[in-house]
């Protein structure tokens, strides 16, 4: 269970969380998703004073509800690292 918070007290040191949209921000969306379950990842930019999410958008303290830690990612299985190396070693090649 996803322990929500008021957004106010939200980490501002650039760590990546997990925000609820307000209804209000939800209502000028092209999309049709339900208010009341979208959830996006944004971090804190200090130099521009805005958050930004992962598509380099800003968001605004007013469009967030509440706020969670961003859930840590499962370990990597041995098959990704095998091909996270491949695609490493092909690109490195074709810089060549």
């Amino acid at each position: 269970m996803i322990d929500w918070q008021p957004i106010e007290t939200a980490p501002r040191d650039g760590s990546r969380i997990l925000v609820a949209m307000s209804s209000d921000f939800m209502k000028y969306q092209p999309w049709d998703a339900p208010s009341d379950e979208y959830c996006i990842f944004v971090r804190w930019v200090e130099q521009i004073g805005y958050w930004v999410d992962d598509f380099k958008t800003f968001v605004a303290d007013n469009d967030i509800t509440h706020w969670a830690p961003a859930p840590v990612p499962p370990p990597a299985t041995a098959h990704q690292r095998m091909r996270d190396a491949a695609a490493i070693s092909r690109h490195r090649k074709d810089d060549v």
